[in-house]
């Protein structure tokens, strides 16, 4: 836990260790002319907004347990993606 400049609190975990285990799937993103071109003839495009879309993903069974950390009250695991780990898995992935 982490003081935030307005005193309030901030809860993290370090995955660090995590994704030194983890292979780092990476892909580079097409040319934005090709992306553009390749939209054929739809009369709508649509963007997805990251930056609060990524706690609305599930994560795997398997995911889950990589994601568990201890508290005074028990032992807990995150169910939607978490922000620092890189290859954990939503449940259509697994």
């Amino acid at each position: 836990m982490t003081d935030k400049p307005d005193n309030t609190v901030h809860f993290w975990n370090d995955f660090r260790k995590v994704n030194e285990v983890s292979e780092f799937d990476a892909y580079s993103m097409p040319p934005v002319v090709e992306l553009t071109l390749s939209r054929g003839n739809a009369r709508f495009i649509t963007s997805l907004d990251f930056t609060k879309g990524y706690w609305q993903v599930p994560l795997s069974a398997e995911s889950n347990e990589k994601t568990a950390f201890a508290t005074p009250v028990g032992l807990w695991q995150y169910r939607v993606m978490v922000f620092g780990c890189w290859e954990l898995l939503p449940p259509s992935s697994a």
